[in-house]
């Protein structure tokens, strides 16, 4: 578990720390503050800089991706938007993620492309440009690179050229049955990535209990969830069935709207992330009334404990943050496991508030946001 995060250069980060990180930690802040981007951060530390997390990052930011005639389906992904500043194109430029200063962490450099870099493997595709660069990945220390590091081609533009018989793709992320993280936010995920999901659960003795739990804090009256099967126009059009106490046949579970799929993908996502893994919640608030934030605060608490997955959730909720405050004040174990993080990217850290100190400020009406 992440007891803190240092970020050197990625994204609106110069540099910032996060510290006092507990097992469920809310991130607040403004618009444009740095919530996503630490979110990202810990992602690809967790995946020990998996290149393929610099795709979907791209996708869920829906940032612009350049495709190639010759190429057809390939992206080519500016590699500039990740890193602060935009500097590609000085040697040794780039970010670097670790728990904390000093500490082994996940390095992403732009190197020239010299000799010693010719002698290494790179992906190639004759159908791509010629690399100008190439991005090296890997741990790093206080020394530099500590470790077995991979290296990608960048073209003249900064972008990443990934061929197609090489695209990455990591076993850890994602969704998928036991990921070690996950990202949960607008958009994410599919009917068809839930199905697998469900799937997955429903052979696992009490996680598909758990699921019907927190499903039901907000439409009590459903009794099962169906996901038809893959492959099927059902799933194309995103129709999951839903049977529902006195009625004879399932129906759409679109019937009830917005909240109650956000609800379903929530209890999915934490039931489905493997012991000792990290879930990742952006806009945790979307379409859920402020009346159900303390139960489903409570249910999140209490399943990141017994499967043992630290939860990061960004918010610009005041009732989101009144809920856990709420739930914090109950009981001092409940105190002890969950933290308040305000981010600010002008700052160079994070200024966190224990389960107690979230309490003291809701009732004291001091903005924590």
């Amino acid at each position: 578990m992440l007891d803190s995060l240092h970020i050197l250069n990625y994204r609106c980060f110069r540099e910032f720390r996060l510290n006092k990180l507990a097992r469920v930690n809310l991130l607040l802040g403004k618009n444009n503050s740095g919530k996503t981007a630490i979110l990202e951060a810990i992602m690809l530390l967790a995946t020990r800089g998996d290149p393929g997390m610099l795709f979907q990052i791209s996708q869920r930011r829906q940032d612009e991706l350049v495709y190639l005639q010759a190429v057809p389906g390939v992206p080519l992904i500016d590699f500039g938007q990740f890193v602060h500043g935009r500097l590609t194109t000085t040697s040794d430029s780039g970010f670097c993620i670790s728990p904390q200063l000093g500490m082994r962490g996940i390095r992403f450099a732009i190197e020239p492309l010299g000799k010693q870099t010719q002698r290494e493997t790179l992906p190639t595709d004759l159908r791509l440009p010629p690399p100008d660069s190439i991005l090296r990945i890997g741990p790093v220390s206080d020394t530099g690179f500590d470790g077995e590091t991979f290296v990608w081609p960048i073209g003249k533009s900064g972008a990443i050229l990934f061929p197609p018989n090489r695209f990455p793709e990591h076993p850890q992320s994602g969704w998928g049955a036991s990921q070690h993280v996950m990202y949960l936010g607008p958009g994410l995920p599919t009917s068809q990535e839930l199905g697998s999901m469900w799937s997955f659960l429903q052979k696992t003795r009490g996680l598909e209990q758990r699921v019907y739990e927190i499903v039901r804090l907000m439409a009590p009256d459903i009794e099962d969830i169906v996901f038809p099967p893959a492959g099927s126009e059902a799933v194309f059009r995103g129709a999951i069935l839903v049977g529902v106490a006195g009625e004879q046949n399932r129906i759409p579970l679109g019937n009830f709207g917005d909240g109650v799929r956000h609800l379903l993908q929530l209890a999915i996502a934490i039931c489905s992330v493997a012991q000792g893994g990290i879930l990742l919640l952006d806009e945790i608030e979307n379409g859920l009334h402020y009346s159900l934030m303390p139960q489903l605060w409570k249910a999140i608490i209490q399943a990141a404990g017994e499967r043992d997955i630290q939860i990061f959730a960004a918010t610009h909720s005041n009732d989101c943050v009144d809920a856990l405050a709420r739930i914090a004040g109950e009981s001092s174990d409940i105190s002890t496991q969950v933290a308040a993080h305000q981010i600010d990217n002008h700052l160079s850290k994070g200024i966190s508030f224990s389960g107690d100190e979230i309490r003291i400020a809701v009732e004291h009406e001091i903005e924590v946001r």
